[in-house]
């Protein structure tokens, strides 16, 4: 299994993203020829090797109609906000929002709707699986603006140039997804900055509205760095691309890089990093006894023997058992002397919460005395990741060993997204796009 890691503990911008991908293409040229080849109008990309830092990394140039997005082709190096809530013939002059730098300013080119760039996106020289991703991150960045402005997304205007530049950054990085071809992209926490910033509507706390918008569902951080971190872009990206995120999974590494922010900060990285590897299952060696390579750890077992006790009362201590640091329980009906009905009650814990549980048996049962067994056992590691759907962000439970993987997504995520659609929850899990 092929994962992609997008390490975004610096931000993320539309260029420094797809900067990173391209950074990884085991052929740059072939990279570059592929991008230019989109078909987008009067669009030409250039790449730069260069230093941040003092870490080599990519910096992609995007020109429209031979000018570079922001004054004078370098303060502005993602395509941000591009969008104006104005109504049709209104005034054109854009908010033009720089990864961690933000500066009005107004060009006299015209403005697009987002029919004007759906169109541009089906004119373009790509697959038709690039087509509807370009089309969906777009579509969700007109969305976040939209709402962000209070406005319909019929009347939002994007600025000639930043529309295409904007347009450009997300096709590069669907071009590019698909020439890498992972069967997973990880994203980790992504940094938003903090503080203000200064646009063509004023001061906005940061992050922007739009980028709040975006960012719903994914892991997001604060940063020292006074400024934004994420723009829009980069939001609207990050949230079509990942299926889980997280920390770096692990993984045999082939390849890394960094896309390179045009900004630069004493002491500070300006980059995302993309890193791919390889996940290959675990297998017990030949020969070996079954045991070999599971994990194990070292549990506390209490029983108990109940009687006299309601159903409810039972069920009520069970509940608060959990709370007290079991990490199981269970009740089991007993014939017990003098054939009366009675329970037996089973709670795993570990030493550190023994005397909680101990203590919170003994005060919500009936029983006289407790059973206590050291074990040790063989287990399957578990975590939990968060996966993008159609529907918005789900729980997954993920138990691994050497050559087990299962997935269990969690239910009260499920049975919300049933409470909001009317669909069934085993409609939801059946549906084939579930799992991205």
């Amino acid at each position: 299994m092929t994962i992609l890691y997008l390490d975004c503990r610096m931000g993320a911008a539309g260029d420094m993203l797809s900067a990173a991908l391209f950074d990884i293409m085991p052929d740059k040229a072939a990279a570059l020829r592929l991008l230019n080849s989109a078909g987008i109008p009067s669009v030409r990309y250039e790449a730069e090797t260069a230093r941040n830092c003092g870490i080599a990394g990519t910096r992609l140039h995007v020109f429209a109609d031979g000018e570079e997005e922001g004054p004078g082709g370098t303060d502005h190096e993602d395509s941000g906000h591009h969008s104006h809530a104005h109504p049709e013939g209104d005034c054109h002059a854009r908010q033009d929002y720089d990864h961690h730098d933000h500066e009005p300013h107004t060009h006299a080119h015209h403005g697009r709707d987002l029919a004007a760039i759906r169109a541009v996106i089906t004119s373009l020289n790509v697959s038709d699986s690039v087509k509807a991703f370009v089309s969906r991150v777009y579509d969700s960045l007109a969305e976040a603006e939209a709402a962000a402005h209070g406005r319909p997304v019929e009347l939002i205007h994007f600025h000639e140039v930043g529309a295409l530049d904007a347009v450009a950054d997300i096709t590069a990085a669907g071009l590019l997804t698909e020439a890498l071809a992972p069967d997973k992209i990880v994203i980790s926490p992504v940094a938003v900055g903090s503080g203000w910033v200064n646009c063509a509507h004023g001061t906005l706390p940061v992050p922007a509205p739009a980028t709040v918008h975006l960012l719903k569902g994914l892991p997001v951080a604060a940063s020292d760095v006074t400024g934004e971190l994420c723009t829009p872009t980069g939001a609207a990206l990050l949230r079509a691309l990942a299926d889980e995120t997280g920390s770096l999974p692990a993984m045999t590494l082939t390849a890394s890089g960094f896309g390179l922010g045009k900004r630069e900060y004493p002491g500070r990285l300006n980059a995302v990093r993309a890193i791919l590897g390889e996940m290959q299952p675990q297998e017990a060696k030949a020969g070996s006894p079954l045991s070999a390579g599971w994990p194990t750890d070292t549990i506390v077992e209490l029983t108990a023997s109940v009687d006299d006790m309601t159903g409810e009362a039972a069920g009520y201590a069970l509940e608060k058992l959990f709370e007290a640091g079991a990490r199981d329980a269970c009740l089991q009906a007993l014939i017990m002397k003098k054939n009366r009905p009675g329970l037996l009650l089973t709670v795993i814990t570990d030493r550190e919460h023994e005397a909680a549980v101990t203590e919170a048996v003994f005060r919500l049962t009936t029983t006289l005395g407790i059973r206590r067994e050291e074990k040790q056992r063989y287990i399957l590691n578990r975590r939990e990741i968060q996966r993008m759907t159609p529907w918005g962000p789900v729980r997954v439970k993920i138990a691994e060993g050497p050559g087990i993987r299962r997935e269990k997504p969690e239910f009260e995520d499920i049975r919300a997204i049933a409470d909001r659609t009317g669909r069934t929850p085993a409609e939801i899990l059946a549906d084939t796009a579930f799992s991205k």
